[in-house]
């Protein structure tokens, strides 16, 4: 057995940027006229795999060293939407897919292929869309276009397809009311809601999200959007820098919505000196408890 002994950890690092965030402001540049540049984007698993389907739901993608340059409104090519391992993916496009008269796969791979997909049929099927599934798992078929309305989704498992929705419902031709129940991981939400409003399409949700008003026949603009540094990804080095040293992390936005900014409360919590500028945040070693 090798002993690890404790030390000491200083310095600096680039936060990776948020897939989470890519995979929206890459729906939403599809969904867009217009081209829209996404600067500091994620080349992930998860980011190529958005940059795939929305290739194939006719968008124009075209990479630039740390630039992605999407222009949308072009038509489905009849390619199949490929997610990859993504969940995010497979749930939020299953609702943009429903836009299009044209009948669109979505396939999933490795382990994605084995979980559930109950929630998105009924759903898109009460929008006026047809979906068929192997017994509630991928591949999915979809054909629409969905038309808004009044529909309850059910939030308890996962908000990936209730941010779906949200994308897609502003470009029916009705208006619509998403009533949530149960929802999960509302931070989330938040974040489709913040990236909808960056490309010039807006919801009205209550205050615990249990009811979002969503206008129909909006339009998205294309824009020039950054992607935030990924908070997740960045909590291990800012508890590295609090129990051992000390660690600058750029990149992360102090107002972001994502979920995890919450490791910042956990090391105030804990005792640990935590600084925030407009664009790092720094960690560093105190009396813990």
């Amino acid at each position: 057995m090798r002993l690890v002994t404790s030390g000491t950890v200083h310095g600096s690092a680039q936060a990776p940027s948020s897939k989470s965030m890519m995979q929206r402001a890459v729906a939403a540049a599809a969904l867009s006229s217009g081209t829209t540049h996404i600067l500091n984007p994620s080349f992930s698993d998860d980011g190529r795999a958005s940059l795939r389907i929305i290739s194939a739901l006719g968008a124009k993608v075209r990479v630039e060293g740390d630039t992605v340059e999407i222009t949308g409104g072009g038509d489905p090519t009849g390619e199949p939407l490929d997610c990859g391992e993504s969940g995010l993916s497979i749930r939020l496009f299953s609702a943009i897919a429903a836009l299009h008269s044209q009948e669109l796969t979505l396939l999933a791979r490795g382990s994605l292929a084995k979980r559930p997909m109950g929630m998105i049929a009924p759903t898109l099927r009460d929008l006026g869309a047809r979906v068929d599934s192997v017994d509630g798992y991928p591949p999915l078929t979809i054909s629409g276009p969905i038309r808004g309305g009044d529909i309850v989704v059910d939030g308890s498992v996962s908000s990936q397809f209730v941010s779906g929705l949200l994308m897609a419902l502003p470009c029916c031709e009705t208006d619509s009311v998403l009533r949530v129940h149960a929802l999960k991981s509302a931070p989330y939400v938040h974040m489709t809601l913040q990236m909808m409003e960056e490309f010039g399409v807006r919801a009205e949700p209550n205050s615990d999200l249990s009811e979002i008003r969503v206008r129909g026949r909006q339009r998205y603009e294309a824009t020039k959007v950054t992607i935030e540094g990924d908070w997740s990804g960045s909590a291990f080095l800012l508890v590295a820098g609090a129990i051992a040293g000390r660690v600058t992390v750029n990149g992360l936005r102090g107002d972001s919505r994502q979920a995890d900014r919450a490791i910042v409360d956990a090391l105030l919590l804990a005792g640990a000196n935590v600084t925030m500028s407009e664009d790092s945040v720094t960690a560093q070693y105190s009396s813990l408890r």
